[in-house]
């Protein structure tokens, strides 16, 4: 089957004044691109720019392009609502894009006018660390800034590693539930630690409170070497690979 755009269709284009090589005004149809969010199930995992003359088939199309689906998945549904540009593809079967993380923030510092421009659609809290030039250590101090007496575990998670797959956090905050929210939970591949991992609010406290403890160390040297409670899990590649060049895409 062949689609084209239904140059009939007057919601794809807009109309515009303009001067000829006469300087006269004329007015013309121009193509113009709306925003579209796809959702898929319950998670938000997009929002593309496109004509929108047929999103239902575009989602679809991006969902499989990207093996979010599979081609023999059961669909139960396919919404589309112009009034919100949202588009909503919902499997029968359970995919593993919807993470369990209720509360998502992140610190920023290095270029974060840029980062809060390109975070203001997304449903993100944003920590400023105006310390950042410190290093590392000092983004994950200022998490304590931020915590409120309900929350119970911190998922530390790196920026520079996009292959974590949402199965991946699932599997380690379902274990830190097992374990009643007491243990640190570290993710492991081929014999290696990785990231993300949760630690206890209580063990978190202790750790960045106690300057001998991270000394000289990064976070997970010092848990390592903490004789802390530690609850390994076995995951995917994804939570030992991170990206700092252009090189590593390729």
């Amino acid at each position: 089957m062949k689609i084209k755009p239904d140059i009939e269709n007057q919601r794809l284009t807009r109309k515009i004044q303009g001067l000829d090589e006469s300087l006269r005004i004329k007015e013309i149809d121009v193509v113009e691109e709306r925003p579209l969010t796809l959702f898929l199930n319950s998670q938000e995992i997009v929002t593309m720019m496109t004509i929108n003359d047929y999103p239902k088939y575009l989602a679809i199309g991006y969902l499989l392009n990207q093996n979010m689906i599979k081609k023999e998945d059961e669909l139960t549904g396919v919404d589309f609502d112009d009034d919100t540009s949202t588009i909503i593809v919902r499997t029968k079967r359970k995919t593993n894009f919807e993470s369990k993380l209720k509360i998502l923030n992140i610190v920023i510092g290095y270029d974060k006018e840029s980062i809060k421009k390109n975070l203001r659609d997304f449903n993100i809290q944003i920590i400023e660390n105006l310390n950042y030039m410190s290093g590392m250590l000092s983004s994950i101090k200022e998490i304590n800034n931020h915590i409120d007496e309900n929350i119970t575990g911190i998922m530390i998670s790196l920026a520079d590693m996009p292959l974590v797959s949402s199965e991946d956090i699932n599997s380690i905050i379902d274990a830190f539930l097992l374990h009643n929210e007491e243990k640190i939970c570290i993710p492991e591949s081929k014999g290696r630690f990785g990231n993300p991992m949760i630690i206890p609010v209580g063990i978190y406290k202790k750790i960045i409170q106690n300057k001998n403890l991270l000394k000289d160390k990064g976070l997970k040297s010092t848990i390592l070497d903490g004789k802390f409670d530690i609850i390994r899990i076995s995951t995917s590649n994804g939570v030992l690979k991170d990206f700092d060049t252009q090189e590593d895409f390729n």
